[in-house]
């Protein structure tokens, strides 16, 4: 019975689980380590990293509304020269 078991596809997941999980153990500490190391940087670096956010946002906002009035002026010429040509 327990080779059938361990045959199957539920047996061979189980297998694949029990083979793994030095694997899952380890990497669920790391998880726990990682995450307090993230809660102290950001903790440390709160202020530069808004303001990093604040440039980068602006700046954006910046080349989008460049890219717009870029866009309008390039939909305004093409509106002329059909215009144009109809003439």
């Amino acid at each position: 019975m327990k080779d059938n078991f361990l045959n199957s596809a539920a047996g061979s997941f189980v297998m694949d689980m029990y083979n793994a999980s030095d694997a899952i153990y380890i990497s669920m500490a790391l998880s726990i380590v990682y995450s307090v190391i993230f809660i102290y940087l950001m903790s440390w670096f709160a202020e530069v990293i808004a303001w990093c956010c604040i440039v980068l946002v602006q700046i954006g906002l910046i080349g989008m509304s460049a890219a717009c009035f870029m866009a309008r002026k390039l939909s305004i010429d093409e509106v002329k020269k059909t215009q144009a040509d109809k003439n």
